[in-house]
């Protein structure tokens, strides 16, 4: 079996009203045959903090280009021969990804790549609310969302 990320945008009263509403549209979208590669297959999501003026996209990004580095240097020497050494840029992004998160980085790539555990998930920005509109039909603004509703994103690696 293999993986996929995937990252989406959902609103609810709450993080886990955002989720459920999430979980269901993927069903919806890809059936509950198992193995799609999308948000179904979680089981939970870890609420991570957004860096200030990083975009939750940016973050999830950042995050896979620091996989190779963290990976990396948490394989055993004997197990390496198979991965592809990170460059000076991996160990750059993972840098970055250690000073945003400091000693939660660890957890949080190892959260970040289970292709069965939780997603990881982050409260948006307005930034965060206009790339939104790029997914969905109905655009996201203030006037439109049901009080009280706030925009998350989740995101990770899924078994497909």
């Amino acid at each position: 079996m293999g993986a996929e990320t995937f990252f989406v945008y959902s609103e609810g009263e709450n993080i886990d009203h955002a989720f459920r509403r999430a979980v269901d549209k993927a069903f919806y979208d890809h059936g509950h045959g198992g193995y799609t590669g999308t948000i179904c297959e979680k089981d939970g999501w870890m609420l991570i903090p957004r860096p200030p003026r990083i975009s939750a996209e940016k973050v999830e990004e950042t995050l896979d280009l620091a996989y190779q580095a963290w990976a990396w240097g948490t394989t055993p020497e004997s197990e390496r021969k198979w991965m592809m050494k990170p460059t000076a840029e991996h160990r750059a992004v993972w840098s970055k990804v250690q000073k945003w998160f400091g000693f939660e980085a660890g957890e949080i790539m190892d959260i970040y790549n289970d292709k069965w555990g939780p997603c990881l998930a982050i409260s948006t920005t307005g930034a965060d609310k206009a790339r939104h509109a790029k997914y969905t039909s109905s655009p996201v603004n203030d006037a439109t969302r049901p009080r009280g509703h706030q925009l998350y994103a989740f995101f990770g690696w899924a078994s497909s």
